[in-house]
């Protein structure tokens, strides 16, 4: 008799996005590390998590339990904020909520991620220079490929010289060949969400 033809297992690998401390609480400190308007960026963001809603990708929203209790659900909810979900059709995350600046600190990312067959994240976030990095730093460890766009990315306006941190960061994350850092979010979709 013949035998069971083996299974690759790369080919059930998968691409999913996380966001990192995307809440209103910090709203007023977003400073964008593209250098575009915060509008521009939140159109961004939008265009990702539409596309990868419309592409069948697994959405996380990490969510800071230290803030303002919140935010993924007033966005969920509201027509005005320009990072609103709402109308995105079959939109539906998966929530992480955690205490520190890595979400992989979360008791529940590791497994979520595990159990998904989960190889590749693309990053969006607040702030690049904390948060988003430790969360990269923990995407790392795990062996993950991390995937992002300076156009998703943002800065704090509550850090002093924070353009400069911003730039020194983006310019480390495209010389690292764990990360894969696209010019745009058109060219991110492209090669990563269309199959």
């Amino acid at each position: 008799m013949g035998q069971k033809p083996q299974k690759d297992e790369n080919t059930d690998k998968k691409t999913a996005v996380l966001t990192v401390h995307l809440h209103t609480s910090h709203w007023d400190f977003f400073v964008p590390a593209s250098g575009q308007t915060k509008k521009e960026a939140f159109e961004c963001v939008r265009y990702v998590l539409e596309k990868a809603t419309q592409n069948h990708l697994q959405i996380i929203l990490g969510e800071d339990t230290n803030h303002k209790p919140s935010s993924h659900h007033q966005l969920d909810k509201s027509e005005t904020h320009p990072l609103s979900y709402k109308g995105i059709q079959g939109f539906s995350p998966y929530i992480i909520k955690s205490t520190g600046r890595d979400l992989f600190i979360s008791p529940f990312l590791q497994p979520y991620i595990e159990s998904n067959n989960i190889a590749s994240l693309v990053m969006i976030g607040y702030n690049i220079n904390v948060c988003v990095e430790e969360t990269i730093r923990g995407a790392k460890k795990m062996g993950l490929n991390v995937l992002t766009c300076p156009q998703i990315l943002f800065g704090s306006s509550g850090f002093r010289e924070n353009s400069s941190v911003t730039k020194r960061t983006l310019n480390a994350y495209q010389h690292d060949d764990a990360i894969t850092t696209y010019p745009t979010v058109e060219e991110l979709v492209e090669k990563e969400f269309i199959q």
